[in-house]
């Protein structure tokens, strides 16, 4: 009986139908980000009717990049994911989805194919419409091999003679591409982490190469929806420009505190943060974001341990510009004194310490870059001394 009634329900909808003379479509690319700490490069494909009243059906798309940046043969080797986008989704009915996933496919060994169809040619009339304005076909995941390359994504524009209304007959045409993001990747993001830390949360990231990158922005948001961001960077932080050499940086929010009192935000536990880079063109790449708990990091020496696993117990990060945390844990009534020396065994920084699990922030911002010694020590224990490194 059910399977009467939606046969019924197809032949109704499908005498309903009328083709409509052939209108144009247009493909472009849109929203690239690198995400992943710099593992992975992302964008959506669009598409945009040139009159409204079409529904979208079979389509196959062709995009080119460069084997240099992403590898060879990217579907062959596991390095590209495309999902369904906004005008590909949605059900007949529960189980029953419009559209097919995405079909992969290496059209050579620098393009890949994404065949998407619509499953219902005989009801086309219940396909999803294209508007006159550029909606999301699907969304791409490409791994990034070497960031010092270019993107070079492109359409390959005289293979996408196959794009059809949802009767799956009638094609678009003309079938047209616009942009390419053809474009460096300009920064190869190893690291991002957040601690807070005495009030204040410290920034710190790594990179592993740079082009053409002038700066960095922040910012700073109570959701992860980056929309409700805040710029927090006055000032842009220097970029390195181009570098295949690693790169590290350091950021701290000394305005989050009067940030929350002034908006009430007290209950909140979590803050998210965003990287921007900016490259001397002006072009932006805004990295996924890291989440950062306001609770102070649990000691990592806990009183119960024995005595001489106690003094420094280590320093982070290392290396740093130009913050650093001397993490220090003494038992009983003890005391104890942090040297921090330079090459030439000059004393540039000197604090004593009483007992209890302390975390000591040294700001090096007046001094050269460099290795340094940090040395501690504590009446009856070993002195133990750290090699520690300021990269500006």
């Amino acid at each position: 009986m059910n399977r009467f009634i939606y046969l019924l329900f197809l032949l109704l909808i499908s005498l309903q139908w009328e083709s409509a003379d052939a209108v144009g479509i247009t493909f472009s690319f849109a929203n690239p980000l690198i995400t992943g700490s710099g593992s992975y490069f992302e964008f959506d494909v669009f598409a945009a009717a040139s009159e409204s009243g079409t529904k979208f059906g079979d389509s196959q798309v062709y995009i080119n990049y460069s084997q240099a940046a992403f590898g060879s043969s990217v579907v062959a080797n596991e390095n590209v994911t495309v999902t369904k986008g906004i005008l590909t989704q949605g059900e007949l009915m529960p189980g029953l989805p419009l559209y097919t996933e995405p079909l992969l496919g290496d059209n050579t060994t620098s393009r890949f194919g994404v065949q998407i169809g619509y499953n219902f040619e005989s009801a086309p009339q219940v396909g999803n419409d294209l508007p006159d304005y550029s909606i999301q076909v699907f969304h791409v995941v490409l791994t990034v091999i070497d960031f010092m390359e270019t993107t070079e994504i492109s359409f390959e524009q005289s293979l996408m003679d196959q794009i059809y209304y949802s009767d799956n007959n009638t094609e678009y045409s003309p079938v047209i591409t616009q942009n390419e993001l053809d474009t460096p990747l300009p920064v190869g993001l190893s690291q991002f982490t957040g601690i807070y830390l005495n009030g204040n949360v410290c920034l710190n990231w790594t990179t592993q190469s740079e082009y053409n990158n002038s700066y960095w922005c922040i910012y700073r948001s109570v959701s992860q929806n980056f929309g409700q961001a805040l710029l927090i960077t006055a000032t842009p932080i220097p970029g390195a420009g181009t570098s295949s050499q690693p790169t590290f940086y350091q950021y701290e929010d000394s305005e989050l505190q009067d940030y929350i009192n002034f908006f009430g935000l007290h209950e909140l536990e979590t803050f998210w943060y965003w990287l921007e880079s900016v490259s001397y063109e002006g072009e932006s790449h805004i990295f996924e974001p890291v989440a950062v708990e306001l609770s102070e990091p649990e000691p990592v020496i806990p009183p119960n341990l024995p005595d001489q696993a106690s003094g420094l117990i280590r320093n982070y990060p290392n290396p740093f510009n130009p913050i650093t945390y001397f993490e220090v844990y003494l038992p009983g009534d003890e005391s104890g004194t942090l040297r921090i020396f330079n090459l030439k065994g000059e004393i540039v920084e000197k604090s004593s310490f009483q007992a209890g699990h302390q975390l000591y922030m040294w700001d090096a911002s007046g001094l050269s870059s460099g290795f340094y010694l940090a040395e501690f020590s504590s009446y009856g224990r070993e002195t133990r001394r750290i090699k520690i490194m300021l990269l500006k």
